[in-house]
């Protein structure tokens, strides 16, 4: 189903549609949820691609997101070898396509960056890199506090309740909790299904967020983002 890609490549939401940018991450979320619960598959294989038509379509000011002050963004959640590591490649992807002066970080409160010679497993970078997000130099990293400062946007996909105290010196804390589909790095006989789901999970909030964070910026207004994103700080 190309049902999100050809709504993007015909341009429907500049002609058809509500032109302001409230609108068209309205249009962008409504495309890949109707695949997802109707279609069963958001078809985001070539997640670059995708980002580069919602860059270059977005109908708002993108000069004032090139030049508004530089943040850095830390994606948080336990082990950071799968949940954090999917959403911050996307959120990465689509901030430097719409050329937001972000630092991009994921980081784990108990990460084990031992366990895989310090890289994110092999079939997470297996399975980012098939939709076309590079993963060459990822690496697990154990959250620390110079990773959470007066410039950072945290999103936890944890348990608010779990993660160490100085997270909160953060600008901005949110928080939307990923179920860890394998806790204990468990791996279940169906693997590579729940793989495939979970990006595809990630991927939507990897969208979802920085489009919302665009037009904060944009509008000089976080209200919306931290009422979609619930604010912990």
């Amino acid at each position: 189903m190309q049902y999100n890609r050809d709504m993007l490549k015909e341009g429907y939401q500049i002609t058809d549609y509500d032109r302001t940018v409230p609108g068209f991450i309205q249009l962008i979320l409504y495309s890949l949820s109707v695949e997802h619960y109707t279609y069963g598959d958001p078809e985001l294989e070539r997640i670059q691609d995708f980002t580069k038509a919602i860059a270059y379509f977005y109908p708002g000011d993108k000069e004032k997101l090139r030049t508004a002050s530089p943040l850095k963004i830390l994606v948080i959640c336990d082990q950071n070898q799968g949940r954090s590591q999917m959403v911050a490649a996307v959120i990465a992807e689509l901030a430097r396509n719409l050329g937001l002066n972000a630092e991009v970080k994921s980081a784990g409160q108990h990460a084990t960056p031992e366990k895989y010679d310090g890289k994110p497993p092999g079939a997470v970078c297996t399975g980012l890199e098939r939709r076309q997000l590079d993963m060459s130099g990822a690496t697990v990293n154990q959250l620390v506090p110079a990773d959470s400062d007066e410039n950072t946007i945290v999103l936890l996909l944890n348990d608010p309740a779990t993660v160490s105290d100085f997270v909160y010196n953060a600008r901005l804390v949110v928080n939307r909790y990923m179920m860890d589909q394998f806790p204990g790095s468990k791996v279940p006989k169906d693997a590579d299904q729940i793989l495939e789901e979970v990006i595809d999970e990630s991927a939507f909030l990897g969208i979802q967020f920085v489009l919302e964070l665009a037009r904060a910026i944009e509008f000089d207004d976080f209200e919306r983002f931290v009422q979609i994103f619930k604010r912990v700080n």
